[in-house]
């Protein structure tokens, strides 16, 4: 009989691991060492395998509305090419994708706006990407009139051509797409935008545009923002770039913490608050994200009697 700990009886894979990984006791846990092939994943790996992961953990703990919408809306919205994960909704199966469930979790928390007075008929929305949060809204929201997305040529030119291809033609014809330096001047003027968007460019904008944009904010009957809360290291996302780098200069909250220390967000969260709200407009509601809670979304509304006083 063979004896129990011949060699044999381990697997070529583990006979490699073992007589190769040196290790000690006081950093065998550390990123690159070989509690990555006892325990987890390698944190740094270079595969899908943490964001698939997070994918479903992200379709399955999202809400009711989330999940009938998707189900409901879901066809057109893996076009460029997206990782994304087969799902079973209601007995309905579909592909979800990470950028559009973000964008129907925006749109759900916009609609808790929607459900309190009118109907949002004029959108602009500043630096939309290639569309997808345009793209949802337009679909789910029929009473919109005109939805204006102010955003660099290169960028605009990219989200035109997308939503061209994924969207109905009498929701397209709704579009219009304008440079950051060819604002229609009446935009500027109180109530004439229904509701003002900006998600995840804050942040990265000089305080000169900063300032021409809130002026657009302010005078929006209600304004939705989802962006980071404070400044970050590139050290603290495991980045090997120097901090010169990063964006560390622009936007108004210059505060560096390390944001995905969750017990340092709320105080974080409430500097946001004070530095992005719009002038003459008060706090409706916020929260930190539920998927990347150093993001930080809002909802404001323009306050008329203190702003025409």
């Amino acid at each position: 009989m063979m004896p129990a700990n011949s060699t044999n009886e381990v697997s070529p894979l583990w006979t490699n691991i073992v007589s190769n990984t040196a290790w000690t006791l006081d950093s065998f846990r550390k990123p690159g060492n070989i509690n990555s092939r006892f325990a987890a994943w390698e944190p740094r790996e270079l595969s899908l395998r943490w964001y698939r992961t997070f994918l479903n953990l992200a379709f399955v703990t999202s809400s009711d509305t989330v999940k009938d919408w998707y189900a409901e809306l879901g066809a057109n919205l893996d076009l460029g090419k997206p990782v994304v994960n087969d799902v079973i909704h209601k007995g309905k199966r579909f592909s979800v994708n990470l950028d559009y469930l973000m964008a129907f979790e925006e749109a759900e928390f916009i609609s808790r706006e929607r459900e309190r007075e009118s109907e949002i008929r004029s959108v602009c929305e500043v630096g939309a990407g290639f569309g997808r949060l345009a793209h949802v809204l337009l679909l789910l929201h029929k009473e919109i009139e005109q939805y204006i997305i102010i955003d660099l040529p290169e960028v605009l030119k990219l989200s035109q051509q997308y939503l061209q291809m994924v969207l109905p033609s009498i929701d397209f014809e709704k579009l219009l797409f304008v440079q950051p330096n060819q604002i229609p001047h009446e935009l500027l003027e109180p109530d004439k935008s229904d509701l003002a968007i900006q998600v995840d460019g804050l942040q990265e904008m000089t305080v000169e545009s900063l300032e021409r944009y809130f002026l657009l904010f302010s005078n929006s009957r209600t304004f939705y923002s989802k962006n980071v809360v404070a400044k970050y290291l590139p050290s603290h996302a495991g980045l090997e770039i120097p901090a010169s780098s990063a964006p560390l200069s622009l936007g108004r909250s210059l505060e560096i913490c390390d944001v995905w220390n969750i017990a340092d967000l709320e105080s974080c969260h409430m500097k946001h608050l004070d530095s992005y709200k719009p002038e003459c407009h008060e706090i409706v509601f916020s929260r930190l994200d539920r998927l990347f809670p150093h993001y930080c979304s809002f909802v404001s509304k323009r306050n008329v009697s203190r702003s025409d006083s």
